[in-house]
């Protein structure tokens, strides 16, 4: 995630372990992600069952204005081009339908989604998206759905097999035009946000006390200046003067991975090597 879309997201929440619901704010729109597990083609249906009428209860909660995009492993494959539905998906889908892809299918019916994977011709090779250990069995169970109404959003998607993970998943990528913007609450001018806690300390105090008054003692104001060029040398003095005396706070960095993650990212390059 981007620093650009971090600033972006509204909320995310955990519905279950196999859903997830993350919301952010654009320019022209919200957008709604919904990132999700499947069953595999063989659980029970039940289990399938009980998956789907707990997506449908997080679509039937997204807001209506919302432009909504589900990015999923949902062991579903939905076919190619000789069983292609308009409705919901194109003719550039790979492999034969099983019960997940018709699932699938009709799920994407009945909110009006689409496919985005099965929109864009591309050679096999990069629509493969999960590969069975010993590389015998390739399929693309990995989709990412939109409203059909923002088709257009959507100009790429493709799996890339070069991506680093510990995954018999390829990474999909899924190009979507939309303009982002901050979300950032109204805060005080940075200029401002002094490290005020250094001023518990008296010899700080002092410190910024002298420095003040020796700057208003040689401040020069003339009768002709008015009481703008007067107020912004005034402001400008209060300004500099705790910058450097005080200092500013600290901005801490934002850390989307743990320290114990690092650590396995890099035992597992070992192990790799």
């Amino acid at each position: 995630m981007t620093r650009e879309t971090s600033r972006s997201l509204l909320k995310w929440t955990p519905i279950s372990p196999r859903i997830l619901v993350a919301r952010f704010t654009g320019r022209q729109a919200k957008l709604s992600v919904v990132v999700c597990y499947a069953p595999t083609n063989v659980a029970e249906v039940e289990t399938k069952k009980e998956f789907y009428h707990s997506l449908q209860t997080v679509v039937n909660n997204i807001p209506k204005h919302d432009i909504m995009c589900i990015l999923s492993d949902l062991n579903a494959i939905v076919g190619n081009y000789e069983s292609y539905c308009p409705q919901a998906f194109g003719r550039h889908g790979l492999g034969v339908r099983n019960e997940n892809g018709t699932m699938l299918i009709n799920f994407a019916m009945a909110n009006d989604l689409v496919i985005g994977g099965s929109l864009f011709p591309r050679r096999d090779v990069h629509k493969y998206s999960w590969t069975s250990p010993g590389r015998a069995v390739r399929n693309q169970i990995d989709h990412c759905l939109v409203s059909r109404k923002f088709r257009s959003s959507i100009q790429d998607g493709r799996e890339y097999r070069g991506a680093d993970v510990g995954s018999y998943h390829d990474l999909l990528v899924t190009k979507f035009f939309l303009k982002l913007k901050r979300n950032e609450k109204k805060a005080p001018n940075s200029e401002f946000q002094f490290d005020s806690d250094k001023l518990l300390d008296r010899t700080s105090r002092r410190e910024l006390g002298t420095e003040l008054s020796n700057k208003l003692e040689a401040l020069y104001i003339s009768d002709q200046d008015d009481q703008e060029m007067i107020w912004d040398q005034i402001k400008n003095l209060y300004n500099e003067s705790p910058s450097k005396t005080v200092g500013h706070h600290k901005k801490p960095k934002d850390q989307w991975l743990s320290d114990r993650t690092w650590q396995l990212i890099e035992e597992r390059k070992v192990a790799k090597l």
